[in-house]
């Protein structure tokens, strides 16, 4: 068994060190290295955030699978008994248009992939996530729960659309066109680790 409190420090020295890699490239001009689609696409600032989380955690647990947005999965992440699961920069459309909604994070999920640790960290905003099982979790230090808010009517919903505009032709506008109605409002950011 892994200590969490470390596993947890070790990745937000991680989170830290990359969202000071992302914010050296912010409201920079950038290079899009397209992958997909017009709307798939990374910057310098994804792969800088990205070398930075790796060379940190490989070299800190080097028994520990890695599965990165940009690199993929390593050889370890198949069979180790603990995978970091990391997106370098979640928001990378703000972050290439200078809005300041976007994050890093990381996950790490034990080898039935149930999640351990994870942290989330927006660094324009100054806005560092971090928790881990049995341990609570903490909004830039300070404990954090979840709301009481206990129906529909009162509740501040956010959500997300499709990444691929593709996949589905109305793109939840029918769920999102309901869900408006009943709650006290709803809204999309453009960075899951943030809407989450």
């Amino acid at each position: 068994m892994i200590d969490l409190a470390t596993v947890r420090a070790e990745a937000e020295i991680a989170a830290r060190a990359a969202g000071d890699a992302l914010m050296r490239h912010f409201n920079q001009p950038h290079t899009f290295n397209y992958k997909t689609s017009d709307r798939d696409f990374a910057t310098e600032g994804d792969h800088a955030a990205e070398a930075v989380i790796l060379r940190l955690l490989r070299a800190l647990r080097p028994d520990f699978g890695i599965v990165s947005e940009e690199s993929g999965a390593d050889a370890a992440a198949a069979t180790a008994a603990y995978t970091w699961h990391i997106d370098p920069l979640d928001g990378t459309i703000n972050y290439a248009a200078g809005l300041p909604l976007f994050a890093t994070s990381i996950g790490l999920a034990d080898a039935a992939g149930q999640p351990v640790v994870g942290v989330v960290y927006a660094p324009a905003l100054g806005l560092f996530f971090s928790g881990a099982r049995g341990m609570g979790a903490t909004l830039n230090g300070a404990p954090i729960r979840v709301s009481e808010t206990d129906t529909l009517d009162r509740a501040l919903m956010v959500t997300g659309f499709a990444y691929d505009r593709h996949m589905m032709a109305d793109n939840n506008l029918a769920a999102w066109n309901r869900l408006l109605m009943r709650t006290r409002d709803l809204r999309r950011y453009g960075t899951a680790a943030l809407e989450l």
